[in-house]
């Protein structure tokens, strides 16, 4: 999810959106850690990062209020 996408949501969706995403992060962890082949480890980063870029959004509102 691109940084333009995450600032037209509001601070409950993107609650939502992080929820979701730290979700199938754990799920990706694990499906990694079994797993016998190669899992798309670079969906994990994708993800850290997008909740990065998340919280940010959100502590950027929080100091502008």
């Amino acid at each position: 999810m691109k940084v333009s996408e995450i600032r037209k949501l509001t601070d409950d969706k993107i609650h939502q959106e992080m929820d979701k995403l730290c979700k199938e992060r754990l799920n990706l962890r694990v499906r990694i850690a079994n797993a016998s082949q190669g899992e798309n480890t670079n969906r994990l980063t994708t993800i850290k990062k997008t909740i990065a870029r998340c919280l940010t959004i959100l502590r950027e509102r929080k100091d502008q209020s």
